[in-house]
């Protein structure tokens, strides 16, 4: 995904969402965000999935 994203030469990019419903999957994401190329950054809000609230 992060490859498609810097094909096109973003100034931002805003992720918004659950990104993983399993633990198992957080290095991955991290990974792949981290690849993310942009001119003023990348930007994160966090979803919140059935059976956590949002400060867990």
């Amino acid at each position: 995904m992060s490859r498609l994203i810097n094909r096109w030469k973003p100034d931002l990019v805003c992720v918004t969402g659950d990104l993983t419903s399993r633990r198992e999957q957080l290095a991955h994401v991290r990974n792949e965000l981290g690849r993310i190329e942009s001119r003023f950054g990348l930007f994160l809000c966090r979803g919140i999935t059935k059976g956590r609230s949002a400060s867990s």
